[in-house]
């Protein structure tokens, strides 16, 4: 999602200009776009988990509306409509399923590699935020100026250096669509243990040769601890 973010600043004043918007400046609103359609998905995709739906479908969900955002804002250009841009920047901020990848590292990693799985995520999205621009870089040196794709029941599809960003990231996001539904398997929690396991878990941590302490004894038991200092007092 970062890569794809980032990946359109560099060209989309351009864009805004072929697109005959009243400022070229306007180009920061495709932008940000992304960022009004992350906020949202922020609360649905919490809502989505919460509520019992499933990961995979969270993030079938989140890899489709990419897919169909970038090639409506690469597509904009044929109708000229900064309109149909903006509404694909929109549905590719719906692909910012952060909160789900999160809950997700949280089920399936235990306590010992919950940190590490964590850096590693965040890494792997500032690898993103660099690889952004890189790409778009790449397009516009490469990608050329004038190449169109002669699609009649769209009126034809432009490939340049403005639009190449969004067909090449949903082809990106279609390959991610496609291993999810084919490989992902619903994960089972990491961590283990459950109610009434804490007991078990304080005798393993002792070790099988650890004497019975006075705590201990009176933990297993529910009752008030007696360390040896007096008689114990029947609280409440």
């Amino acid at each position: 999602y970062t890569t794809n973010y980032y990946i359109i600043p560099p060209t989309s004043n351009s864009y805004a200009e072929l697109l005959h918007a009243p400022d070229s400046s306007l180009g920061g609103a495709l932008v940000g776009a992304a960022s009004s359609g992350a906020f949202v998905a922020a609360f649905l995709y919490s809502l989505w988990v919460v509520s019992g739906g499933s990961f995979k479908g969270a993030l079938l969900f989140s890899s489709a509306c990419p897919i169909a955002g970038n090639c409506l804002y690469s597509y904009a250009l044929t109708p000229e409509l900064m309109d149909v841009a903006y509404l694909g920047r929109l549905l590719v901020g719906l692909g910012s399923a952060e909160v789900v990848n999160r809950l997700l590292i949280t089920r399936t990693s235990t306590k010992s590699n919950l940190t590490s799985s964590c850096a590693r995520f965040v890494a792997a999205g500032a690898v993103g935020m660099s690889a952004g621009p890189l790409v778009a870089s790449v397009l516009d040196t490469y990608a050329g100026r004038d190449l169109e794709v002669d699609v009649p029941a769209f009126g034809g599809l432009v490939f340049n250096h403005v639009t190449g960003p969004g067909w090449v990231m949903a082809a990106a996001w279609l390959l991610q669509l496609l291993c999810l539904a084919l490989y992902f398997k619903e994960p089972h929690s990491a961590a283990g243990g459950g109610a009434g396991g804490g007991e078990d878990e304080d005798e393993a941590a002792a070790g099988p040769g650890a004497e019975s302490t006075p705590l201990r004894t009176a933990k297993a038991r529910g009752d008030q601890p007696n360390l040896g200092l007096g008689p114990s007092l029947d609280l409440p």
